[in-house]
């Protein structure tokens, strides 16, 4: 009996055939990068374990029959012409790892059930419409830096507002509402560089579809537009340190919350800004060969914060 039938990268065109519905040991289906076109039957493989059909013409709408297929593993539709919700059906695979909606047309709520705290992989970019108030770019599971299970859904939009507003905006600031610190900014640092680590380190050979979908340079260059010309933010910040370091720095970090870190504060504080702003332009130099790996870079935030 066929139990796996792969037709990868071929010049396929047409439409899934419904005869294949009676091939019902069938567990593996892959037809990715061919020309296929219309709907994904309505009725396939009760016993399927995977089932790739990414990079084709296919339209309508994912079929909630799906939902299902209890055995189901790996779900990849990627890259096609898929319109409408996301079923809520697909809630009901329990073991379900592997998801990814991305670059369709979907639209409406993206039904976050229990079945969703189980995948290891799951990417839904590329559908600009996909929940209005709340455009969800992918979903991270990995470990921290403490070895635990860390699980998260990456936001393109937050209502109340950004990162950025909260640790640049002058608003913030004089309404009193954020508290920034040392600390906090550290911690930032940190969980950004642990995700950095993971988009660069943490995906299969499956997401590189949709990393290559993210242009630009695998590093953090800095905006130079609001200085003169041969003087860069690198630049400055370079020639500020070390003796120059109270200057550059928001004067938010400078102020101590407690005894101990007013009694620290000459040395300590000043020793880490130190450290963290090396980080910053090691991280930011010129050529990406020249910059420092997102590895070290988490070494490096766990020693200051220590």
């Amino acid at each position: 009996m066929l139990s796996e039938l792969y037709l990868r990268t071929n010049k396929l065109d047409g439409s899934i055939p419904l005869s294949l519905k009676y091939c019902i040991c069938m567990q593996s289906f892959s037809v990715s990068d061919n020309y296929l076109s219309g709907d994904i039957p309505n009725q396939t493989f009760g016993n399927l374990k995977e089932l790739v059909v990414e990079r084709n013409f296919f339209h309508g709408s994912i079929p909630s029959f799906l939902g299902s297929l209890m055995s189901l593993e790996i779900l990849d539709p990627s890259n096609n012409n898929l319109s409408g919700v996301i079923p809520g059906e697909l809630q009901n695979l329990s073991f379900l790892n592997t998801l990814n909606l991305s670059f369709n047309h979907l639209y409406g709520e993206v039904p976050i059930g229990s079945v969703f705290n189980n995948i290891t992989e799951i990417s839904l970019i590329g559908n600009k419409t996909l929940r209005k108030n709340l455009n969800i770019w992918t979903f991270c599971s990995s470990v921290d830096c403490n070895g635990d299970d860390f699980k998260a859904i990456v936001f393109e939009f937050m209502p109340h507002g950004s990162l950025d507003s909260l640790l640049h905006s002058s608003k913030e600031l004089e309404s009193g509402n954020f508290n920034l610190t040392l600390q906090l900014v550290l911690n930032i640092a940190l969980d950004v560089a642990n995700a950095l680590d993971y988009l660069h380190h943490g995906h299969s050979s499956r997401d590189q579809i949709s990393s290559s979908a993210i242009k630009g340079t695998i590093g953090y260059v800095p905006p130079d537009n609001m200085f003169g010309a041969g003087l860069s933010l690198h630049k400055f910040c370079q020639m500020a340190i070390p003796e120059g370091i109270i200057k550059i720095v928001d004067s938010r970090l400078l102020v101590p919350n407690t005894k101990e870190e007013t009694r620290l504060m000459e040395s300590n504080i000043r020793e880490c800004l130190v450290s963290f702003a090396r980080i910053g332009l090691a991280c930011s130099a010129e050529l990406p060969v020249q910059r420092m790996c997102i590895k070290d870079v988490i070494m490096e935030l766990h020693a200051i914060k220590q």
